[in-house]
């Protein structure tokens, strides 16, 4: 697993996502699920 790379990712999106203003906690689930398949796969 890429544990790191993941995390990294992650931590990209959300900055992206708060810097546009939008509501990030309503994202977090989709966007956790979404990471955790990547990482997975990566």
């Amino acid at each position: 697993m890429h544990i790191g790379r993941a995390s990294k990712i992650a931590a990209g999106i959300l900055f992206i996502l708060a810097a546009l203003g939008v509501s990030v906690p309503v994202l977090l689930v989709p966007l956790g699920l979404a990471v955790w398949v990547l990482g997975e796969a990566l």
